[in-house]
């Protein structure tokens, strides 16, 4: 348990991944904070639009990459809201279906995009 005040990261606004609210979709995942990388102010953060994959041992999600073996290798949905992971995993919420802005999404390829069938991206 941390009792140490921390200074909180300046976050910008979250950009908005959505093109429409209509037919949106989302669901409750939890992140593994493991698999995603440090800033250089040493804090973990998840970027809003950052495509997912759930991990086949954990049931934990991390950042969708092709060359994985480990279930991330398989795109499962999109990240809502950017989430702070420094103090460990954490709950977020991530798309499943609806209309998103394609240039907005972190690791999105053609892969990710067809598995990906109920998003459709703009």
């Amino acid at each position: 348990m941390r009792l140490q005040p921390i200074k909180q990261p300046a976050l910008t606004t979250d950009v908005e991944i959505l093109a429409t609210h209509q037919n949106l979709v989302t669901k409750t995942v939890t992140l593994d904070a493991s698999k995603f990388a440090s800033g250089a102010d040493g804090r973990k953060i998840a970027k809003v639009g950052t495509v997912l994959g759930k991990i086949t041992a954990t049931g934990l999600y991390g950042p969708y990459n092709a060359g994985n073996s480990d279930g991330t290798e398989k795109a499962d949905c999109i990240l809502f809201n950017t989430v702070d992971l420094t103090d460990g995993n954490a709950v977020a919420a991530a798309i499943t279906q609806g209309v998103v802005r394609e240039a907005r999404c972190i690791g999105l390829d053609e892969a990710a995009k067809t598995a990906l069938r109920l998003v459709e991206f703009r």
